[in-house]
């Protein structure tokens, strides 16, 4: 065995005169973005060597660059070498390679294309939320974007939670199909106020809790003194 890989370290890569027998037993395996071959490689050193790999000493084997790894694969099965391949496939930069064929391609990255789809989908509900709440403002009902629904006019009510009458308000609204309390903060000149981003909507269920906890929040105000 070991004249035999003699003789074909003597053959220049891709020759056609390589023995039909296989020769040694190889590993190939990842290191960052290289491809390391290693195993009982002494025997095939110059074969190794003449495919354009170094010896790395402290990794046990031929290091080569990773966008090499498949042709320098290629060459030793076809030299009869027996290769474990812990190698194709998992090259930490072989996603950003198909980000960039996409690209290429004239079409997007995955990643890109569903941050996109995910921003995409958080406009629309925003787009919703803002249709539910512009109902206070006592325009025209309008459509929610992401569900079709439509602000029914009764959701128009608010109180005022400002006593001087200010832009803190509590309302009741339908969104999807559910009844909602919107606690918001609205902006703008009086008589042409529009809700802010500032709020929160309850379910019904949330809100009978926070009507439960009134007594225990009053109790707190009390220790603290007011």
């Amino acid at each position: 065995l070991k004249h035999a890989c003699r003789l074909h370290s003597w053959l220049s890569p891709g020759s056609a005169d390589r023995p039909p027998f296989a020769m040694v037993q190889l590993e190939a395996k990842v290191h960052g973005k290289a491809l390391i071959i290693c195993g009982d490689t002494k025997p095939c050193k110059d074969f190794l060597k003449n495919l354009g790999g170094r010896w790395a000493g402290s990794l046990g084997g031929w290091m080569y660059p990773g966008s090499k790894g498949e042709v320098v694969l290629a060459e030793l099965r076809k030299a009869a070498h027996h290769i474990v391949d812990n190698f194709t496939g998992k090259l930490p930069y072989e996603g950003e390679k198909t980000a960039k064929s996409a690209a290429a391609e004239g079409g997007e990255p995955p990643a890109k294309k569903q941050k996109q789809e995910e921003k995409q989908k958080a406009a629309a509900a925003a787009d919703a939320m803002r249709a539910a709440i512009d109902a206070g403002t006592g325009t025209a009902p309008v459509a929610a974007a992401s569900s079709g629904t439509v602000a029914q006019p009764e959701d128009a009510w608010f109180a005022s939670l400002s006593p001087d009458g200010g832009k803190r308000r509590v309302s009741v609204k339908r969104f999807n199909n559910e009844i909602l309390v919107d606690i918001r903060e609205w902006w703008g000149s009086e008589g042409d106020l529009k809700p802010g981003k500032k709020g929160i909507m309850l379910k019904p269920e949330e809100w009978d809790a926070l009507k439960a906890a009134v007594v225990d929040v009053d109790a707190q105000l009390a220790k603290l003194g007011r």
